[in-house]
C-alpha cells in the first residue's frame, strides 16, 4: 500500500493520483464513476461554500446592522382612586376629605382634621 501512496504523490495529475489511491483494480469504468461521484460531489459542494459563503455572511451582518425602529409608547401616570373613608385634613386652608384626595390636587404638606374657620369679627353699629 505504501507503493501505491508515494507512486500518486509522484503522478502529476491530481486525478490518476486519486485513481491510484483507490482500491479499484477490478472495476470497469462505469463502476468507478459510482465511486468518484461522492467524492467529486463533496469536492465541488466545498468549492461552492468557498465561493458563496463569503457573500453570504455580508448580506447576513448588512441586515444584523440595519437600524430597527421602535415604535414609541406613551406611559400615562396610572389612575389614583382615593378610597371615601372620611379622615379630613386641612391644607392651605381648604379641608379635604382624606390625605389621598388632598395628594391628588397637588398638596405636599397637610394638617389632620378639618380646617378652622375663622371666628366672625364683632360687626359694629
Amino acid at each position: 500500500m505504501n507503493t501505491l501512496k508515494c507512486q500518486a504523490a509522484l503522478t502529476p495529475n491530481p486525478i490518476s493520483a486519486i485513481f491510484k489511491l483507490l482500491p479499484m483494480k477490478n472495476l470497469s469504468g462505469q463502476q468507478s464513476l459510482w465511486v468518484l461521484f461522492p467524492i467529486l460531489l463533496v469536492l465541488m459542494v466545498l468549492i461552492a461554500g468557498i465561493i458563496l459563503l463569503p457573500t453570504v455572511q455580508t448580506e447576513l451582518r448588512g441586515r444584523a446592522f440595519e437600524s430597527i425602529t421602535v415604535p414609541r409608547v406613551t406611559v400615562s401616570p396610572p389612575e389614583i382612586i382615593c378610597s371615601e373613608l372620611y379622615s379630613p385634613v386641612c391644607a392651605n386652608g381648604i379641608t379635604y376629605d382624606n390625605g389621598c384626595e388632598a395628594g391628588l390636587a397637588g398638596v405636599t404638606a397637610h394638617t389632620p382634621g378639618a380646617c378652622r374657620t375663622p371666628e366672625s369679627l364683632p360687626t359694629t353699629n
